[in-house]
């Protein structure tokens, strides 16, 4: 693969990372409890220090399953991949890159 290939894939990947933390954001400003707080936060805030919650943690994770087509395994609902938009964002990634 030459250098020219490896940046476009690169900068792809960068647009699909973006497009999926704004929907990231949308679902977590309807299911995560903390609203429009969350359009405050950095990508890489503490959702819990803002105020979520751990029951609005399956709300966000069931709507985040619907609206990318995607399973989280048992392993995965731990606190870790759901403390910030960011976090959350990269799971997303891989496991929507990853089908």
């Amino acid at each position: 693969m030459n250098k020219s290939s490896v940046i476009k894939r690169n900068q792809e990947r960068e647009v699909l990372v973006e497009e999926l933390a704004v929907r990231v954001r949308s679902i977590l400003e309807t299911h995560s409890g903390i609203g429009e707080k969350v359009r405050e936060l950095t990508p890489d805030a503490s959702l819990w220090d803002a105020g979520m919650e751990s029951l609005a943690t399956v709300r966000v994770v069931i709507a985040l399953e619907e609206e990318f087509d995607i399973a989280f395994e048992d392993g995965m609902l731990e606190k870790n991949p759901f403390d910030s938009v960011s976090s959350i964002t990269s799971v997303v990634a891989e496991m929507v890159s990853g089908r």
